[in-house]
């Protein structure tokens, strides 16, 4: 695997499109002061996945766009496109030539691709993982890097021998599938409280079923009662109402011979006020 080419457009001090062809042998590029030779390898640096502009010598990651002069206008977009030789399949990729590719506009949005289709960060750094290509690895050695190198810790000068050693990717997925490990631990534990809860509710939801179906039950037999009751009371009703009808059978009839009696008393009375008139009227003749 090695560089190919590099195409530059609109990044820092390269407003037209620029494409530098790099054949194998070639490790370094050198020129005046001025020249844009840090720009190079900011670029590629930036295309890899840089995130820290302070790194890349800018303040903000809009200064990555050209931003104009008196006599030319500032570019809308910074791209830059790495391509690389893939043949011997460093990369674990079907491709024989790989390129990556990084954009930003001055709306503050940014994108990857790989091979012209859109990827994500995450995407590309492990593409580059254990192939020493990677923004932190020796690939690259821009001015006072080696001073730097020379003079870092020990611990950061092992990142770049293992990084050389092709381990980087492995302790990268080591460092992911802890991590996943440690997620899907706490998501245990989160599952686990939310069992307990979930049990703690079944149990009150079991009480109060037993109790609704007590209530059902005591509701059933209260219905029940309710309409034995009602049927008792309607018996009771239907018996005192026939004795009543019963009574007022009797007492009409009793009414029905008294006033008979009555009838046959008036006619009594009657005669007795005509004999009476009669024994007066022959009182008054005599």
């Amino acid at each position: 695997m090695y560089l190919k080419k590099l195409e530059i457009h609109g990044f820092k001090s390269f407003a037209d499109k620029t494409e530098l062809f790099f054949e194998p042998g070639i490790t370094v590029v050198v020129g005046p002061n001025g020249c844009g030779k840090t720009n190079v390898a900011d670029s590629i640096r930036w295309v890899l996945g840089e995130q820290s502009a302070k790194g890349l010598r800018a303040s903000e990651l809009l200064d990555f766009i050209f931003n104009g002069t008196d006599v030319r206008k500032p570019s809308s977009l910074a791209e830059v496109v790495l391509t690389l030789s893939n043949e011997d399949k460093t990369i674990p990729l079907e491709f024989n030539e790989i390129s990556i590719a990084r954009r930003i506009y001055r709306s503050g949005e940014s994108e990857y691709l790989i091979n012209g289709v859109l990827a994500r960060l995450k995407d590309v750094r492990e593409l580059f993982m254990g192939t020493g290509l990677g923004i932190s690895s020796y690939s690259i050695l821009e001015q006072g890097k080696i001073d730097q190198i020379l003079n870092s810790k020990p611990v950061d000068r092992r990142n770049i021998f293992e990084e050389a050693a092709g381990i980087t990717k492995f302790r990268a997925r080591k460092t992911e599938a802890l991590r996943k490990l440690e997620s899907t631990e706490q998501n245990l534990i989160r599952i686990s409280d939310v069992v307990l809860d979930l049990k703690r509710q079944i149990s009150s939801r079991e009480k109060q079923a037993r109790q609704a179906e007590k209530h059902r039950e005591y509701r059933e037999q209260f219905n029940k009662r309710q309409i034995q009751i009602q049927l008792a009371n309607l018996k009771l009703i239907e018996k005192q109402l026939s004795e009543l009808r019963e009574k007022i059978k009797h007492s009409r009839e009793k009414v029905g011979k008294v006033s008979s009696e009555i009838h046959a008393l008036e006619d009594g009375e009657k005669k007795i006020r005509l004999e009476l008139e009669t024994k007066e009227n022959e009182i008054s003749k005599v």
